[in-house]
């Protein structure tokens, strides 16, 4: 038999057509690369604002106001108390709101004063008396008296007078001791000035030193949320224990204290909607406004290198604030 060869010409054929379908594999896998890189991309994104997002939701929803109230049912249950000033040196003080919003390092943040989980709300069960500088009261515990302890800083939250309505007083323990189902305190009043290491920014601004029974006895706890540039992008970080302070280039600052990184971004803005407007983050906070925040909006960005060009996802989201008083 006679078996015919494979010309040249059918070789190259084959190899051109191999060629291009190579060419095309090649291409088709490139795009696919390039789209699977692409979501990536994307999906990583929309985590870390996700992330940032559930931080703030468990901020914004949970923290403000929490635990701070009297026993007093005539307060009614919509009622807050009238904070103690926050004292940044070389700053004028200002009153502290359920969410307290104000520039720090230049970027929006805010700060939460809430009641300590650690530490159960007593119940004053009569009048409170003063000899001196020193307040006494008699307090029942809600579960124990366990986690409070000498020279803690507590709040005393009760009835100041007629035009004040609810206050709450910063005061230092001086001595606790339990007399059968009740706690006897004693406490520094604290004038206006310095309570001592604890919380040492907070001021007494309320003349109520009695306290009727019902009012409460509070560990209070403050948390700052705030940003850094830097060179790689916006951190953001919920801050615990430590302090505010002034600084001639930055404003103020955050010094001190534990640091939890809530996330990074490039961009955050935070404004407040209240009973009469939304407004933006002032650099220090304005009292004409912050008692009556209703809600928190912030607007998280995240820029992206997609097809050789920059994009940007934007997410706004709206946080309601409502003071969970009594838990």
């Amino acid at each position: 038999m006679c078996q015919k060869g494979v010309s040249l010409l059918e070789v190259l054929l084959v190899v051109f057509i191999g060629g291009i379908l190579l060419a095309a594999t090649g291409e088709l896998y490139q795009k696919f690369l390039q789209v699977h890189k692409r979501q990536e991309v994307l999906i990583q994104a929309e985590r870390e604002l996700a992330a940032v997002e559930q931080s703030f939701a468990q901020l914004v929803g949970i923290l403000p106001g929490r635990g701070i109230a009297a026993y007093d049912e005539t307060a009614g249950r919509d009622a807050f108390p009238k904070l103690p000033l926050f004292e940044i040196p070389s700053l004028k003080p200002f009153r502290l709101g359920v969410i307290t919003p104000l520039k720090i390092a230049g970027n929006d943040g805010f700060v939460i004063l809430y009641a300590s989980r650690g530490a159960p709300r007593l119940e004053l069960i009569a009048d409170s008396e003063v000899y001196g500088k020193d307040g006494r009261g008699r307090a029942t515990a809600v579960d124990s008296s366990d986690g409070y302890h000498e020279h803690d800083l507590v709040l005393l939250v009760g009835r100041g007078s007629v035009e004040e309505g609810l206050v709450a007083r910063v005061v230092r323990l001086k001595s606790l001791a339990k007399v059968g189902a009740a706690a006897e305190l004693i406490y520094d009043l604290c004038g206006t000035g310095s309570c001592g290491v604890d919380l040492p920014q907070l001021r007494n601004v309320t003349p109520t030193i009695n306290f009727a029974a019902g009012s409460a006895v509070i560990k209070p706890k403050l948390s700052v949320v705030y940003a850094v540039r830097r060179a790689d992008g916006l951190y953001v970080f919920r801050n615990e224990g430590g302090v505010l302070a002034y600084d001639l280039v930055h404003g103020v600052v955050v010094r001190g204290g534990k640091d939890s990184l809530i996330g990074k971004l490039d961009g955050m803005s935070i404004e407040y909607v209240t009973d009469t407007g939304i407004y933006s983050t002032p650099i220090l906070p304005d009292e004409k406004w912050i008692d009556t925040v209703r809600a928190v909006r912030v607007k998280l960005s995240r820029k992206l290198f997609l097809d050789r060009a920059f994009s940007e996802r934007i997410k706004v989201i709206e946080f309601p604030v409502v003071a969970k008083q009594l838990e």
